[in-house]
C-alpha cells in the first residue's frame, strides 16, 4: 500500500513538527587558532572582523557566537599572508584597510569586497593607522614607514629605522604623530612628513601610544618590563612602575572608557585609569596555556574582543574582566567518542584530549592535554566503565608508540604499552563478542615491533603477535559475526586476515584502491559486509568478506570514519575529505549529503548519541560539532516477544526522503507464515498494549497486512511524494505479528519514529 493510499488528505494537512532540519550543526569548539587583528563595527555591537592565519578574514554577526570566512578579493590565508592589522576610517565606517603580507587592501563596503591599493612596501606590512580626518594614513614594515595624504590612494616612504612599530597620531594635537623603533621614539609635527627623536632617548620602543584625551601624553612599552611616559610630547620621558617584567605587545586606548589605557604583554593584560600610576590585572581569566596577545577591539556596546596567537578570540562582556573563548573553531581533531548515551564527549588531537560534560556543551582541555607527549590518535571507552578510556598514540620521543589508560576524568594516566621505535599506536578495536578483548594496531612497527597487539583484560596488559612484526598496520577491526575473525589494514596496500584469533595471518590482496587502506570496519548487521577507505579514492564496500570491493563514495582521507546506526540496519554515516557528512539508508547503495563543515575541513571522527539523536563530529581544522537532524530514525522501544522469546525488529529500508519512490518499512525476526500488520501513523500513542507499548496512532498514513516470509521478513512499500510541504514531518510506525506464543497473541516490534528529509 503506498504512503498516500490510506491517508493522503491527513498527511498533507499535518503540520511539520518543530524539529531540527537536516544538517543543523552546533560548533562546540575548542576555539583557538591565531588571530592577529580584530576590528569591531562602530554601529553594530554584534559585528566584528578578525584576521586569522588559518582561515583568513572572518566575521561574526552574533557577538562572537560564531565566525565564518568573509570578504572577497583577499589572498588565501597562510603564515606569510594574513591580516596583520585591520583599521577603519574614523570618518567612514564602510572604509577599511587591511595589512596582508606585503600589500595593503582596501574595502569601501564594510569588508564585503577588497582590492589591493598602490602601496609597494619593502616587506610585510605590520601596522596601519590614520589621523582623525581619515585622509592621512601611515603604514609600517619592520624597517620603513609609508605615508598617504589622499586616503590611501598613493604612498611614499617617510622614515627608515630598525624594528619600526605601528604609529600613533595625537587626537588632541593635530599634525603630531609618534612611531617606536629599536632606537627609541621618533616624533613628527607635520602629520608624518618628517620624523626626529626629540629626546635622544634610545630605549627600544616595542609599542607607542598617544593619549587621545590629554595633550602631550605619550606611552612607551618596551622589552623586559620597560614602561615609560612622556607628558611633553616626547621631549622627555619618565619611568613608570610596570606590573610585570615582560615584553610589551601593544598599547591601546579604550574608546568606551575615557582615560583608560590598556597594556598587553606577551601573555598578560592590564589597564590603568590613572595615567599609569597603578595597573589592574585584566587577564586573570585567560587560560593557563598563555596564548600570545595580539590585538584588542572595543564594540559599540562595551564588549571587548581579544585576538591571540594560539588561543583564538576571547570576549569580555561590558563591565567585566572575564574572558571567554568565542566561536573561532580552528583546531584539528582526530577522533571522538561518547562515554555513554547523553554523556561526556571526548575528542583527541596531537596534544591529547578535549572533553565536555554532555550534548552541545563547549569543549575544554582535559587534564590529559599537553603541548608535547600527549599525541592521541584513537579513543575507545571501556564498555564496562565509562570513566575508563583506552588511548592509542605516541609519546614524547616521536616514535615511542603508546597505549594509555585514562581514568578519573583523565587525571590518572597509566601506560601499559610503550614500544620505542614502533612509530604510533594507530587504532584500538573492542571485540563486540567479548568487551574485555581488545586489539591495537601500530605503524610503521619498526625495529622488530609488532603491528598488532592483543589484550584479554580490558587493556590492562598487552601481548604482541610476532607474525605482525613490521606490519605497519593503520587500522584493525574485529568481526561481530565470527569469533576470531579480524582484518587489519596495512600501509603496504593490502590487509592481513586471521580467522583463528591470531594463531596465523594471511594476506588479503584484493584491495583495488590507488592507495593503501587507512580504515576498516565490519558491518554490525550483515555478515560478510566490510567497509574500508583509503586516503585518495574514498569509501569502499565488500559484500563477500573482502574478496571483491566497490567504491561507494569518493573522498577518503587518512582519518576517514564510518558510524553505524545502533538500531537501524543499513543506516550509516561517512565523513569525507571535503567536509561532507554523507548519510545512507540502504547499506551504502546510495548516499545523500546530510551536513558539511562550514569551511570544508575533512571530517575525521564520528560518534552517534541515541539519547539526543545527534552525531558528534571531529573535523580536521574546524574543531568539533554536534550535528542534529541527520538521524532519520528514532527507536521508541515498546516491543514484546513472540515465539522463541524473540522480539521482531522493525526498520526503514532506504531514507524517508522527499521523492524516494523506493522507500519501505521492514520487519525481520517474525514468526514465519504469520500475518504482520505494519502501520504508519501521524501520532505516538505511548499506551500499554499486548505486553508492550502501542506507539503508532491515528490518523493513519499507511498500513498493510502481509504474510511473514520463511526467513521471518515482511515489508510495506512506502514511496515518499516529492511534496516540499512534507519536509520535517515526523511519523510513527510499528508492526504487530499474530503469534500464539506472545502475550495476547500479538508480538510487537519496537516503535519507530521517522522524519521526512528534504
Amino acid at each position: 500500500m503506498s504512503l498516500f493510499l490510506a491517508g493522503a488528505a491527513a498527511l498533507l494537512t499535518l503540520p511539520a513538527l518543530p524539529v531540527a532540519q537536516i544538517g543543523d550543526g552546533i560548533s562546540v569548539g575548542p576555539f583557538g587558532g591565531s588571530v592577529m587583528s580584530v576590528n569591531a563595527d562602530p554601529s553594530d555591537p554584534n559585528l566584528v572582523l578578525a584576521g586569522s592565519i588559518s582561515l583568513g578574514l572572518v566575521r561574526t554577526t552574533n557577538g562572537g557566537g560564531s565566525f565564518a570566512p568573509f570578504g572577497a578579493g583577499l589572498p588565501p590565508a597562510s603564515f606569510s599572508s594574513f591580516a596583520a592589522d585591520l583599521e577603519r576610517d574614523p570618518t567612514d565606517a564602510d572604509h577599511l584597510f587591511a595589512a596582508v603580507g606585503s600589500q595593503v587592501f582596501e574595502s569601501t563596503d564594510r569588508g564585503l569586497t577588497w582590492s589591493a591599493n598602490s602601496l609597494a612596501p619593502d616587506g610585510s606590512v605590520r601596522g596601519l593607522t590614520c589621523d582623525d580626518t581619515g585622509a592621512i594614513w601611515l603604514a609600517n614594515t619592520t624597517s620603513t614607514l609609508y605615508r598617504s595624504i589622499d586616503g590611501g590612494g598613493s604612498w611614499s616612504p617617510v622614515f627608515s629605522g630598525s624594528s619600526v612599530t605601528r604609529a600613533s597620531f595625537s587626537a588632541t594635537e593635530p599634525g603630531r604623530a609618534y612611531v617606536g623603533t629599536f632606537n627609541g621614539v621618533f616624533t613628527s609635527i607635520d602629520a608624518g612628513a618628517s620624523w626626529s627623536n626629540l629626546s635622544g632617548e634610545t630605549t627600544w620602543a616595542k609599542a607607542v601610544l598617544a593619549d587621545p584625551n590629554t595633550p602631550g601624553v605619550v606611552y612607551l612599552g618596551g622589552c623586559c618590563g620597560t614602561l615609560r611616559k612622556s607628558t611633553d610630547g616626547s621631549l622627555s620621558w619618565s619611568t613608570l612602575s610596570g606590573p610585570i617584567n615582560s615584553s610589551t605587545q601593544f598599547l591601546t586606548a579604550d574608546p568606551t572608557t575615557p582615560g583608560r589605557i590598556w597594556l598587553a604583554y606577551l601573555a598578560a593584560l592590564y589597564f590603568t585609569d590613572n595615567g599609569g600610576t597603578t595597573w589592574i590585572n585584566a587577564g586573570a581569566s585567560l587560560p593557563a596555556s598563555q596564548p600570545i596577545l595580539m590585538d584588542l577591539a572595543f564594540a559599540a556596546g562595551g564588549d571587548r574582543y581579544l585576538g591571540t596567537e594560539g588561543g583564538g578570540i576571547f570576549r569580555a562582556a561590558s563591565g567585566t574582566s572575564t574572558w571567554v573563548p568565542v566561536g573561532l573553531p580552528t583546531v584539528e581533531l582526530w577522533d571522538v567518542e561518547i562515554t555513554a548515551a547523553g554523556g561526556a564527549r571526548l575528542f583527541s588531537s596531537g596534544k591529547g584530549l578535549h572533553d565536555s560534560g554532555g550534548p552541545a556543551q563547549q569543549l575544554q582541555q582535559n587534564p590529559w592535554y599537553f603541548d608535547f607527549g600527549a599525541h592521541t590518535n584513537d579513543i575507545v571507552v571501556d564498555p564496562n566503565d565509562p570513566d575508563r578510556w583506552i588511548l592509542a598514540g605516541v609519546g614524547a620521543f616521536v616514535d615511542n608508540a603508546t597505549i594509555r589508560i585514562a581514568t578519573n576524568g583523565g587525571n590518572t594516566i597509566t601506560t601499559p604499552v610503550e614500544n620505542f621505535g614502533a612509530g604510533q599506536a594507530t587504532s584500538i578495536a573492542i571485540d563486540p563478542l567479548d568487551p574485555t578483548h581488545m586489539l591495537a594496531s601500530f605503524s610503521p612497527a619498526g625495529f622488530g615491533n609488532p603491528g598488532l597487539m592483543e589484550s584479554i583484560d580490558s587493556g590492562a596488559t598487552w601481548t604482541g603477535f610476532p607474525a605482525s612484526n613490521g606490519g605497519a598496520v593503520s587500522h584493525v577491526a574485529i568481526d561481530p559475526h565470527q569469533s576470531g575473525h579480524w582484518l587489519a589494514a596495512t600501509l603496504f596496500g593490502n590487509f592481513i586476515e586471521t580467522t583463528n584469533g591470531g594463531a596465523s595471518f594471511a594476506p588479503l590482496t584484493t584491495w583495488p584502491a590507488s592507495s593503501a587502506p587507512q580504515f576498516v570496519a565490519f558491518d554490525p548487521y550483515t555478515a560478510g559486509v566490510v567497509w574500508a577507505s583509503d586516503s585518495v579514492d574514498g569509501l569502499y564496500r565488500s559484500l563477500d568478506g573482502g574478496a571483491t570491493w566497490s567504491l561507494r563514495h569518493a573522498g577518503g582521507h587518512a582519518r576517514s570514519d564510518v558510524e553505524f546506526h545502533p538500531t537501524a540496519p543499513g543506516v550509516l554515516w561517512f565523513g569525507d575529505s571535503s567536509g561532507r557528512l554523507m548519510l545512507s539508508g540502504d547499506g551504502g547503495d546510495s548516499f545523500v549529503q546530510a551536513w558539511s563543515s562550514p569551511a570544508g575541513s575533512a571530517i575525521n571522527g564520528l560518534a552517534f548519541d541515541p539519547a539526543v539523536e545527534s552525531l558528534v563530529v571531529a573535523t580536521g581544522g574546524e574543531s568539533g560539532f554536534e550535528v542534529f537532524g541527520v538521524n532519520p530514525y528514532v527507536g521508541l522501544g515498546g516491543g514484546s516477544a513472540g515465539t522463541g522469546g524473540l522480539t521482531p525488529r522493525h526498520f526503514g529500508q532506504g531514507l524517508p526522503q522527499l521523492g524516494n519512490a523506493g522507500f519501505s518499512l521492514e520487519v525481520s525476526g517474525a514468526l514465519p507464515g504469520a500475518v504482520a500488520l505494519i502501520h504508519l501513523g501521524a501520532s505516538d500513542l505511548g499506551l500499554p498494549f499486548a505486553g508492550g507499548v502501542l506507539h503508532t496512532g491515528l490518523p493513519t498514513v499507511a498500513q498493510v497486512a502481509a504474510v511473514v516470509a520463511g526467513a521471518g521478513d515482511a515489508s510495506m512499500a512506502a514511496p515518499v511524494p516529492a511534496a516540499p510541504v512534507l519536509a520535517g514531518l515526523q511519523l510513527f510506525s510499528q508492526a504487530f505479528v499474530i503469534d500464539g506464543a506472545a502475550v495476547g497473541g500479538l508480538a510487537l516490534t519496537d516503535g519507530l519514529a521517522l522524519r521526512i528529509l528534504p
